[in-house]
């Protein structure tokens, strides 16, 4: 008898695929829960706005569900049932804490070789993220930035002094991203560590090009808790899928945790069962095979 009633996905290596889309397999899967009576959302440390990110004009048309319930910037921004103003949690880095983090990455500096040989030594790619929003600085506005911003459909905002903003802003952020090559970072991995741990804030490595620097106690798996019990679902009769890092107190706390054929060792070693990649429709094969979601029915 299958007890699940709950299904969870993260986004990003998950649901969407490596080009960051919606498969119309994937998307029919989606609505296939929905149409049977499973209560699916995303927990993704995309905004609110990134789930839609995905969609195309056809897989918007396919799935119901328009970004609430969900988890979003990790666990930072947590939203009912009931609309996106049924916000039952949000947790906001200090101004304080956020000058602190943005002088100290400010500090440090990102050695690259030119074509020509020539070492030189950069800024690291900062941005502040609140909501929907994510502010980066001029000087350090890349192409990476730009293009993680757009693919995560967030309205990018380029000021000239990150911290001068910092020290000025209206809302608090709910994240601060080092958005930059992990492989290319090296030793200053350990050093965003370092700067998390003394200042009592969490640093997740959410992606291969991008550090998460998130309010102290912050995860996937703690807002899943609090939307759980606010949804009346049980730990036990919830599937999670994911493929990251910051996916594993997620996965850790719900019953059923399944990791996609792309995720990272950690997630494997814990995940109770393994589907294929998200380029290989992993998340449907879970709907289908794990879950027991009823496959369309395809008519001739």
């Amino acid at each position: 008898m299958n007890d699940i009633r709950c299904i969870i996905t993260d986004i990003d290596g998950t649901l969407a695929n490596e080009e960051s889309k919606l498969s119309i397999e994937c998307a029919m899967a989606f609505r296939s829960a929905e149409d049977a009576g499973f209560i699916i959302f995303p927990a993704t440390g995309r905004c609110q706005r990134g789930l839609f990110g995905i969609y195309d004009d056809e897989t918007n048309d396919i799935i119901k569900h328009k970004g609430y319930p969900g988890i979003y910037h990790n666990g930072a921004l947590i939203i009912g049932p009931d609309g996106y103003e049924d916000i039952i949690e949000e947790i906001c880095i200090s101004r304080e804490t956020c000058i602190e983090i943005i002088k100290r990455l400010k500090s440090l500096k990102l050695c690259e070789k030119l074509n020509d040989g020539t070492l030189i030594y950069r800024d690291l790619s900062i941005g502040i993220y609140e909501r929907d929003f994510g502010i980066v600085e001029r000087s350090t506005f890349t192409e990476s930035v730009k293009y993680l911003n757009d693919k995560s459909n967030v309205i990018t905002k380029v000021v000239d002094d990150l911290l001068e903003f910092a020290q000025s802003m209206e809302y608090l952020p709910q994240k601060i991203l080092v958005i930059e090559q992990i492989s290319k970072l090296g030793h200053l991995v350990e050093e965003i560590d370092l700067i998390g741990k003394a200042l009592d804030v969490r640093v997740v490595l959410s992606s291969n090009v991008c550090i998460d620097i998130l309010p102290t106690g912050v995860s996937k798996g703690h807002a899943a808790k609090i939307l759980l019990e606010r949804l009346g679902i049980k730990p036990e009769n919830t599937m999670a899928i994911g493929d990251a890092n910051n996916d594993l107190e997620i996965l850790e706390y719900v019953g059923h945790p399944v990791a996609m054929g792309n995720a990272v060792p950690q997630v494997k070693e814990i995940a109770r069962h393994i589907v294929a990649t998200n380029d290989q429709h992993g998340f449907a094969e879970a709907l289908y095979n794990i879950a027991k979601v009823p496959r369309p029915k395809i008519s001739n």
